[in-house]
């Protein structure tokens, strides 16, 4: 827009030039003719200079018609864009509100007889009770099955009274009596420590012997 501004000033410029160089001309000869002499030779000069001044009068006056023209066409250019996109806008914005007024008119009803009566439960959520009520898994005899876990217990031991007979038996425990170390009653009775490790001591010693 600028460099269109730039340039339009540049043409207006010299055109007005030309036009102020033929004005300046025509009032040397209109000057010199008053003098009397040559009046003819003047005058012709004279009327080419009138006719080159209103011609250049005429295209500056066409120049700015056209010029005023373009700005207004690009002007319009400007602001059909702008409403070029502000009508995609709205029309954007009325169908949405045309389909969100087609919606909350199929919702409207029903949400409006759901909440007719506070105090009441609807049908399909009583079936859902009913359902929650009876359970599916119940036979017909209304004898409940029994648990699972009963029959697993009762696989679980027989898997142990198998294991049981097959697996190798413990050995016997040695029939020696087991050694008691006199350090058992060090800290609680110290006496009986002593005595104890004597008797040991003795029994080493004869066993030496």
């Amino acid at each position: 827009m600028n460099a269109t501004l730039k340039r339009y000033q540049a043409e207006h410029r010299n055109k007005l030039d030309s036009l102020e160089k033929s004005q300046a001309e025509l009032k040397k000869i209109r000057r010199k003719s008053q003098g009397g002499r040559n009046a003819l030779k003047y005058e012709h000069k004279e009327i080419e200079y009138v006719e080159t001044v209103t011609s250049r009068q005429s295209e500056i006056q066409k120049f700015i018609a056209d010029g005023c023209k373009e700005a207004l066409l690009e002007e319009k250019r400007r602001f059909c864009f702008l409403v070029d996109k502000h009508c995609s806008f709205a029309s954007h914005i009325h169908r949405y509100h045309l389909q969100s007024a087609e919606l909350l008119n199929s919702k409207l009803p029903r949400w409006q007889e759901t909440c007719c009566d506070a105090t009441k439960v609807p049908e399909k959520i009583m079936n859902m009770i009913e359902e929650i009520k009876t359970p599916i898994s119940t036979p017909v005899s209304g004898t409940p099955q029994p648990s699972p876990m009963t029959e697993r217990s009762k696989m679980i031991g027989k898997d142990y009274d198998t294991l049981s007979k097959y697996s190798p038996k413990m050995p016997p425990a040695p029939s020696v009596k087991a050694y008691t170390s006199p350090l058992i009653d060090m800290f609680n009775n110290p006496a009986t420590a002593g005595q104890s490790a004597e008797k040991t001591n003795n029994s080493t010693d004869t066993m030496g012997i």
